[in-house]
């Protein structure tokens, strides 16, 4: 309910005393109010909230200070009777101040139904005692009960057949059973989607308890002259407004009749051509048999097999009170309908209410009855198996969702399986006489020549697998991170289009969005969407300038740089993203002034490196390259290599096996290193001869400085105002990213390709993309990179975005203004999307 518009609060006054009751002086009775979270009675109106057919409590407390003994009845005003309990609700005090019990604290029991008469909003009440010694009554403070709001939308449409030659009408309506107004989205189409479907409004809102009833006019895309009259099935559902699960579309069919009926035609062998047709062609419908008493999906599959239908790979899974997870609890068609032969039928699955998740087995290599005990072991459900009919005997190829996903308990796993490949007689030639035992009739199809893979992108992932399979073809399901909805098929390989055989496996790409992005804007460590660019919740809050994020190699934790001391100097901290409320920790003293803290990606993913900047005595500074174990939230010490020969600074590359690290470099000559080195030469040479200072360790992922030794120059560093100012390895470690300007006379810095072996970038292949760092996406399919200002100053904001190596032209940008971009280690093969939640990394 929204609050009213001329000002006034939207909590009501509290409701009036019983006329005719003299009230009590007040200082006959003491009477209070309190919430369970109170420690005690304040005397001030209270606020509690309930949801419609749940329970909460108040209390109110009673002192008699009348001076007499006296015996006290308690009711609530306010509220229907029904909706309250006291107990007790009389209670015997003596004059305050005497022996005995003269005060006493009572529980009230507040328990709205779940009805549309428990309208959701605040409904404002009393506790009143009547004092029997004096027959006359006292109010409590204010109270005020906020009953949440529910949704609980049904529709029915009529009548189930229509007929008319070019219209016809139905009725919809939609009927609110919950307790508040509800917006409602009105979806129609038949099955070929060839239908004009009009309704006076494609959204309607209906007020609790009521019903809205409403045309729903059919017209069909052309006359019928001569012939039989055609069936289109319609499907219309009404759902609450942005609900996450699509309800059980309501069915039922427009019959279009023709202008002239078909034994019209004027030639005796015209009739028997067309009554050959009619017998050939004639609508052949079935009963749809009845689900929801059946055991688990396997059980209602046979049935619809048995009958000439389908199963809908697009199950409906919600949590149902009083419903074990797993159970089918509803059915589209309903039971005894007649539909049409092979037609598909919609079931609905119980899902459990919290209690974790469930983790999904592999199934694969077994038939369907040994993948429904695994995932009933499970507390899962076995979803469609297709291609349909199924074969018992069948051998499961693939299944959706994959192997080791997280998903709510009662989940249903849709599984596929292996088609027959056609033989060959030897000479090169189908023959559908090779099929295996239990698959004749996928080696029969498998003989009829080559399959076009479908295009299925844009679908949910479950119908897109479906339509392949049933095709011929066995869809193997891979995550992959892509801008699209988690869940919906980004695309296949081979593309649509491509002719391959009957049995072929098909990768069906299948989003599971971005994984997250890190940065800064020397105040705050940001938060971002790393497909789209959409904000998240800051990780620090304030203006105190936090910088360097870096992201353990789970994923998980975040450690950046900490604000500038008095002294210049920066603490690193750590913070646990996972956590809702999670505080910082401070793991290194400022006075260590750590910058550019990255993480090694080893399996622990507790150690860093990092660049320590110290005051040289001559003036100007140097900085070293450092290693620190992190001990959970303790502060740790870091061990630093004195390398006199580079002063360090800017990014931190290692190598994906951890035995080799790069780091920018200036010559020792220079004083005070730039976060980036200048691009064009200035009066001293040392200061323009820079590039990446290679570390190795025969001792992986080591935090001992003394297994890493000296430095040495890793790239080119011969020509002055020329060089690279930073590396980033590809997660596979087969290739390296680095940005360079090397290749032209304007100091330009831009990104070349090349393999870690050739760092002097002999044979590096330069992508026409400025920028000023970049980093490989955890896949290694998108590199992000801080795009390119002139000198690239490390006091500037830059536009932050994503490119592919394949396409680099295309620059998507997702930060307007950023520094320090890190994407979240998040592995595709690990964060497949939940068919239950919305998914993210």
């Amino acid at each position: 309910p929204q609050a009213p518009d001329n000002g006034e609060s939207a909590v009501p006054d509290a409701p009036a005393a019983a006329p005719g009751v003299p009230q009590l002086p007040p200082d006959q009775v003491m009477l209070t109010l309190r919430t369970p979270d109170q420690e005690g009675s304040t005397g001030q109106p209270i606020f509690t909230a309930v949801d419609a057919g749940g329970r909460t409590s108040v209390f109110v407390f009673i002192r008699n200070q009348s001076g007499i003994v006296d015996n006290y009845d308690l009711r609530v005003e306010g509220l229907p009777e029904e909706w309250w309990t006291i107990f007790p609700n009389t209670v015997y005090l003596v004059p305050y101040g005497t022996a005995g019990n003269y005060e006493q604290e009572v529980e009230v029991v507040l328990h709205p139904p779940r009805a549309a008469d428990a309208e959701a909003r605040p409904w404002a009440f009393n506790v009143v005692v009547l004092s029997k010694a004096h027959n006359a009554q006292a109010s409590s403070p204010q109270g005020t009960l906020t009953i949440h709001p529910y949704t609980d939308i049904e529709s029915e449409l009529t009548p189930d057949r229509a007929t008319g030659r070019r219209k016809a009408t139905f009725e919809l309506a939609v009927a609110n059973r919950a307790n508040a107004r509800t917006g409602v989205d009105l979806v129609a189409n038949d099955d070929e989607g060839v239908c004009d479907i009009q309704c006076p409004e494609p959204q309607v809102v209906v007020e609790p308890g009521e019903t809205v009833t409403m045309p729903m006019v059919v017209h069909a895309p052309k006359r019928i002259l001569v012939g039989r009259p055609l069936d289109r099935r319609l499907q219309v559902s009404a759902q609450p407004m942005a609900a996450e699960q699509p309800g059980i579309p309501k069915l039922a069919t427009f019959r279009q009749k023709p202008y002239l009926p078909w034994w019209l035609a004027p030639i005796v062998p015209l009739l028997i051509i067309a009554g050959v047709l009619a017998y050939i062609l004639w609508p052949r419908t079935v009963t749809v048999p009845e689900l929801t008493k059946v055991q688990g999906t396997l059980a209602a599959q046979k049935l619809l097999d048995n009958a000439h239908l389908k199963l809908n790979p697009q199950i409906i899974q919600k949590v149902v009170k009083g419903v074990p997870a797993g159970k089918i609890y509803d059915q589209s068609p309903a039971a005894g309908k007649k539909v049409k032969k092979d037609s598909q039928v919609t079931i609905a699955i119980a899902q459990a209410a919290g209690g974790g998740a469930a983790v999904v087995p592999d199934v694969t290599g077994g038939p369907p009855a040994t993948a429904d005990t695994k995932l009933r072991d499970a507390k899962l459900a076995l979803g469609a198996i297709s291609p349909q009919p199924a074969d018992p005997q069948g051998k499961i190829a693939s299944q959706i969702p994959v192997k080791g996903t997280k998903v709510t308990p009662g989940t249903a796993v849709n599984v596929f399986e292996a088609v027959a490949k056609p033989a060959t007689n030897g000479k090169g030639k189908k023959d559908a006489a090779g099929a295996g035992a239990g698959a004749a009739a996928g080696a029969a199809k498998a003989a009829g020549g080559p399959v076009i893979v479908a295009n299925i992108a844009k679908q949910d992932m479950q119908k897109g697998a479906s339509t392949l399979s049933q095709e011929g073809l066995v869809p193997q399901p891979k995550n992959t991170f892509a801008a699209q909805k988690p869940g919906t098929v980004v695309g296949t390989d081979p593309v649509a289009g491509t002719k391959t055989t009957k049995g072929a496996d098909v990768t069906v790409l299948i989003s599971v969005g971005y994984p997250r992005l890190a940065y800064d804007d020397f105040n705050n460590v940001l938060m971002a969407d790393g497909g789209t660019g959409k904000k998240l919740p800051a990780v620090t809050k304030g203006t105190t300038g936090f910088v360097d994020p870096t992201w353990s190699p789970d994923g998980k934790t975040l450690v950046y740089r900490g604000a500038t001391g008095p002294n210049g100097t920066s603490p690193l901290f750590v913070i646990d993203t996972t956590k809702k409320d999670a505080t910082q920790a401070q793991i290194t003293s400022g006075s260590d002034d750590l910058h550019d803290p990255t993480f090694a990606p080893n399996r622990k993913g507790d150690l860093l490196a990092a660049i320590r900047v110290k005051p040289l005595p001559s003036g100007g500074s140097d900085g070293d390259l450092c290693f620190l174990r992190l001990n959970g939230t303790q502060q740790v010490q870091p061990n630093c290599i004195t390398d006199p020969q580079w002063n360090l600074g800017h990014r931190i590359a290692w190598s994906p096996d951890g035995t080799k690290i790069l780091v920018f470099g200036i010559q020792a000559a220079a004083t005070t290193p730039p976060a980036t080195p200048p691009t064009t030469p200035p009066a001293a040479p040392a200061l323009s001869t820079f590039g990446l200072v290679e570390y190795q360790s025969a001792l992986p992922f080591s935090a001992d400085q003394n297994q890493w030794g000296q430095g040495k120059p890793a790239t080119d560093v011969s020509t002055p105002g020329k060089g690279v100012i930073d590396a980033s390895f590809r997660p596979d470690g087969k290739q390296i990213a680095l940005v360079a300007n090397t290749d032209n006379d304007t100091g330009s810095f831009h990104v070349f390709l090349t393999k870690p072996t050739d760092l002097l970038m002999a044979k590096a292949k330069a992508l026409p993309t400025g920028a000023c760092d970049a980093s490989w996406r955890p896949d290694g399919g998108e590199l992000l990179i801080a795009a390119f200002q002139p000198q690239c100053p490390s006091n500037s904001l830059y536009a932050i975005a994503r490119v592919d190596p394949a396409n680099p032209t295309q620059v998507n940008q997702i930060v307007a203004q950023g520094i320090d971009p890190a994407w979240q280690p998040v592995q595709v093969a690990t964060a497949p999307p939940l068919p239950s939640q919305q998914p993210g990394p």
